[in-house]
């Protein structure tokens, strides 16, 4: 029987860290394996989570209206994700699938503002407003009390018998200034 020759083995593969060889690769962290692969993996699961958010369902108990609700929300959020990218999720855009996405939370810090600074300027009017016929019923008090009349009488529609020391001490300091602090 003939013997085979047997060659000699092949020399070790240059150490990892060592850069001589430039075209060696080396093995990939875990890190890098995790970025690589999971991640891009990931990032449809993640567009399919958030478009779900940006469909609104209205709420109905009609069961016939959910079922069409639940068969629209699939045509929805896949026109969601197909505009995701052309049109943007942040505009508030409802062409393309009749559904009214969310306002970015600028537009809707903004009118927030607005709608307080309203609110503000009826409450700072509603203010005025009293402010001035409480002026109209000091006037009222203090030209009754030159007369003569008893205030508290007329103010309060008890007739003469009722008498309020306080009552009659704030209209005969009314004319001051300082008078309304003594109520504070």
């Amino acid at each position: 029987m003939a013997r085979a020759e047997v060659s000699a083995p092949p020399p070790p593969p240059p150490n990892a860290g060592s850069s001589s060889a430039p075209g060696a690769k080396r093995p990939k962290s875990p890190h890098g394996m995790l970025y690589g692969t999971t991640f891009p993996a990931m990032i449809p699961v993640f567009l399919l989570g958030s478009a779900v958010y940006l469909v609104r369902v209205p709420h109905n108990d009609d069961d016939s209206t959910i079922a069409m609700t639940q068969q629209r929300m699939f045509r929805d959020l896949t026109q969601h994700l197909t505009c995701w990218c052309t049109n943007g999720a942040h505009k508030n855009n409802t062409e393309w699938t009749g559904v009214d996405t969310p306002a970015p939370l600028g537009l809707q810090l903004a009118q927030l503002t607005l709608a307080h600074e309203k609110e503000m300027e009826a409450a700072q009017e509603r203010v005025r407003v009293l402010e001035a016929e409480i002026d109209a019923l000091q006037a009222q008090r203090l030209a009754a009390s030159s007369m003569g009349v008893s205030s508290s009488a007329q103010t309060t529609g008890l007739g003469s018998s009722f008498q309020d020391e306080r009552l009659q001490v704030a209209v005969a300091g009314a004319g001051k200034a300082a008078s309304w602090w003594k109520w504070w």
